[in-house]
């Protein structure tokens, strides 16, 4: 009886490691598709805020509402954005205004952005945003808007739509992004865009072309890089005092490597 509970234990263990390495990986090795179900048209029209009307007033009460019947802070926007945001003035500083909720997750699924791109601004700060952990974003977004999300301090997660092509100067800068899933589609990746996160890893497709200056600049976790096979410059200060960064391959398509593309990489050894 000991010798057959010995053989099939192992061999049961094998089946879960064989399973766990042939299934699928994400396009960009880590993930940040959002956990929530999709919404429902119920609860959309219960808790759906109309975007372009948003104030801090109906926002609260859109908050609480939806907390007292579903335990979590979730602010869900609906309609069709026909807004400009500032730096000043935009989605993220009516938010910040509440300042007794926290660990709000903010649904844009069901929003129609003009030319499915992200408005720029939309929920970045002036100053540091320390109440919106989590974005959810519809798939047919092709752009992230310059700053949409800068200095949301405690942003944690924001899901990369697949049909994604661009991300805008500065989105990411000084957010709490530690993973992210590149789409497969993506071509651009502007300046500062990762500046100042603390992103831990990045394996970029090889559809992206280019990626700007400073774009990830002072990430202090940032250990792994993968470029992409198509990338022709490694622009200024693109690596900048990522002092985890270990090693790197620059691949056989960069022509040009900027100045100070890898300036106190206190731990690089190996190019």
């Amino acid at each position: 009886m000991k010798k057959i509970i010995f053989i099939i234990f192992p061999f049961i263990i094998f089946l879960s490691c064989r399973g766990s390495i042939t299934s699928p990986p994400n396009s960009g090795g880590s993930t940040t598709e959002p956990t929530e179900p999709p919404i429902t048209q119920e609860d959309l029209n219960k808790y759906g805020l109309e975007i372009d009307t948003a104030t801090a007033e109906n926002i609260r009460e859109a908050l609480e509402k939806y907390y007292n019947d579903k335990g979590e802070y979730k602010l869900i926007f609906k309609g069709v954005s026909t807004e400009v945001y500032t730096r000043y003035s935009n989605l993220g500083t009516i938010i910040d205004e509440i300042k007794d909720i926290t660990d709000i997750i903010v649904s844009l699924e069901n929003v129609t952005f003009q030319n499915n791109r992200l408005p720029d601004n939309i929920l970045g700060s002036t100053s540091f945003n320390n109440n919106i952990t989590k974005v959810i974003l519809h798939d047919n977004i092709t752009a992230l808007g310059n700053e949409a999300f800068i200095n949301c301090y405690v942003l944690a997660e924001v899901n990369m739509p697949k049909r994604l092509i661009e991300i805008g100067s500065t989105v990411f800068d000084s957010t709490k992004i530690k993973n992210i899933d590149l789409p497969n589609e993506l071509k651009i990746i502007n300046n500062y865009a990762f500046r100042d996160s603390i992103i831990e890893s990045i394996i970029m497709p090889d559809s992206v072309i280019s990626i700007g200056e400073a774009a990830f600049e002072s990430c202090p976790q940032l250990h792994s890089v993968k470029l992409s096979k198509n990338l022709s410059v490694i622009p200024k200060s693109a690596f900048a005092s990522c002092y985890e960064l270990k090693s790197i391959i620059i691949p056989e398509s960069v022509t040009s490597i900027e100045d100070i593309a890898f300036y106190v990489c206190k731990t690089l050894e190996k190019v």
